[in-house]
């Protein structure tokens, strides 16, 4: 029984630990259009985290869309 109760405790905090050392991440998409509503293709953005450096790049599609993933969190 003893053995049960530290291999559960070891588990656990293998598990809070590894989860604590994860990094969050998160993605933006969006369409881009003009003033009368209507979609633009081939459009370059660029998305800057001025507070941790982050910059990325993508190009919409055809239809406007585009799509920015694995964004890392800025603070405040």
């Amino acid at each position: 029984m003893r053995f049960f109760r530290i291999l559960c405790l070891l588990f656990s905090t293998v598990l809070i630990t590894s989860t604590a050392w994860t990094q969050a991440t998160t993605s933006l998409r969006g369409t881009v259009t003009d003033a009368q509503g209507g979609v633009i293709g081939g459009v370059a953005l660029q998305l800057v985290g001025e507070q941790t450096g982050f910059k990325r790049s993508v190009l919409s599609d055809e239809a406007g869309t585009y799509q920015f993933v694995q964004v890392p969190p800025g603070e405040g």
